[in-house]
């Protein structure tokens, strides 16, 4: 049923001069795009927009009584004075709408032995005082990762290592900061991982470079959209494409490297990747198409705002992947061969006599 695609080979080896210089031109924006989206790290707007019931709710709840998300501070008891200088702080920021704590509603002249043990045990157990804090801020964002530093620097001017900070946002911040140190070190580990394993099936140095080269710059170009909508994503979609698209797409490289290595053998380099874009159209299409639908549809069912992301990224991240290997790595294998030629070795390559 389906065509040759010999004239798209010939036609993606005749427009690599254009196709590399948009890639060219793309590739560090679009690097340092995908890296500046705006991230939800906690729960905060997990259930999505209301097209869920969950959401239906929580905004119903909202707008009826506002939003509010509450964090808890835990200050060493006995110093009176010194809890209410921080509880005069705490009140000052714009952000935070009450405090409760025993300086505040009992008050700082009045001795602990006043107050009744069971009321008295709600603010103040045998080594910490309790203040609870409400703040008028989601428990995710800038907003309120900034009203949880600020918090963290009273108290820490005042009870320097001897405080403990609870609360969802708090939390979520502790996340962010783990996750995203992490992120580093496996995203560096994941790629030298495939590179030593692309370095052993080819033989050679410069053609794991290149294929994931052109996988990263799909993945790259893939969270780019999120960006320049000014969509907000939540951190563990990016995780999750960030791993699922280089493992499943860079086969759809290997393919076509592998295709190429072995026209180049008896061909020139021009139709060496004009014949493995034909060769690996059909295979490159099919499994990507699939990919492409299956992430589609779920990302337009899901109600779910991860899922319903997610499933996105993986359809939109497929046809990057088969866009990029099917037009963009040709142009790199023809311009690189000489290098691959000498950084490569048990492969043959088919020169004339004025190329060696």
């Amino acid at each position: 049923v389906l065509p040759s695609f010999e004239k798209m080979g010939r036609w993606a080896v005749k427009i690599k001069t254009p196709i590399l210089l948009v890639f060219a031109v793309l590739i560090i924006p679009c690097f340092l795009a995908q890296s500046s989206n705006a991230f939800r790290y906690g729960t905060s707007g997990i259930f999505g927009d209301e097209n869920t019931q969950v959401g239906r709710e929580t905004s119903i709840i909202e707008e009826k009584f506002g939003r509010e998300n509450q964090m808890v501070l835990m200050v060493p008891k006995g110093d009176l004075a010194k809890e209410k200088l921080v509880v005069d702080q705490l009140n000052a920021m714009p952000e935070i709408t009450s405090v409760i704590s025993y300086v505040s509603t009992v008050g700082a002249p009045i001795p602990t032995e006043y107050v009744p043990e069971d009321q008295l045990s709600q603010l103040i157990s045998d080594h910490y005082s309790r203040i609870v804090l409400t703040v008028g801020t989601d428990t995710d964002g800038q907003q309120a990762f900034d009203v949880v530093n600020r918090v963290r620097e009273i108290a820490q001017s005042s009870y320097p290592d001897a405080y403990h900070l609870v609360g969802q946002s708090v939390n979520t911040l502790d996340l962010k900061d783990t996750v995203t140190a992490d992120n580093i070190t496996v995203n560096a580990v994941a790629i030298g991982a495939i590179f030593i394993i692309l370095l052993l099936t080819f033989r050679s140095i410069s053609l794991p470079i290149l294929l994931l080269l052109v996988i990263e710059s799909s993945i790259w170009i893939n969270l780019t959209v999120p960006y320049f909508a000014d969509t907000t994503l939540h951190y563990i979609s990016y995780l999750i494409i960030s791993s699922i698209q280089l493992g499943a797409t860079v086969d759809y490289a290997i393919l076509f490297t592998n295709r190429y290595l072995e026209h180049r053998a008896v061909q020139d380099k021009n139709h060496a990747a004009m014949f493995a874009v034909r060769d690996c159209s059909i295979s490159i299409l099919t499994s990507g198409s699939i990919l492409a639908v299956c992430g589609t549809i779920m990302g337009m069912i899901s109600t779910g705002l991860i899922i319903s992301q997610l499933g996105f990224l993986v359809g939109r991240g497929a046809v990057l992947s088969m866009i990029l290997v099917l037009f963009v790595l040709p142009g790199l294998l023809i311009l690189f061969d000489k290098v691959i030629y000498k950084t490569t070795s048990h492969k043959k390559f088919h020169f004339h006599c004025s190329e060696v």
